[in-house]
């Protein structure tokens, strides 16, 4: 089904309806073992951004993407495995002025081949 939510690559949409989220990946490292070889495995830090006009309505939106993505593993087709999607950051709080809107950053890391 829709969500009802936006959801945008990079920044928020210059007038985009409220709630919605903004994403963008921060960083992919190589994962080692303790004898410093590589896993193959990878590990990728993702910074969600919810937006909202009240702190209610970010509150509780942030709580529905931390509830849908944390502990999350899955298996996309034959060559990508996701092991473990894991909130790192259940957020920080702050207020844009010069849009009246109210955000939460979350991140999460997502341990993948």
């Amino acid at each position: 089904g829709q969500v009802p939510w936006g959801m945008y690559p990079n920044v928020l949409a210059e007038g985009a309806k409220l709630p919605a989220l903004s994403y963008q990946q921060i960083s992919r490292t190589l994962e080692h073992d303790l004898s410093a070889a590589s896993s193959g495995l990878y590990a990728t830090r993702v910074q969600i951004d919810v937006w909202a006009y009240t702190t209610e309505d970010r509150d509780a939106l942030a709580a529905a993407v931390i509830a849908a993505l944390d502990g999350l593993a899955v298996s996309y087709m034959v060559s990508t495995e996701v092991n473990a999607l894991l909130c790192d950051n259940a957020g920080i709080d702050s207020f844009e002025p010069s849009r009246l809107q109210y955000r939460r950053i979350l991140d999460f890391v997502i341990h993948h081949n």
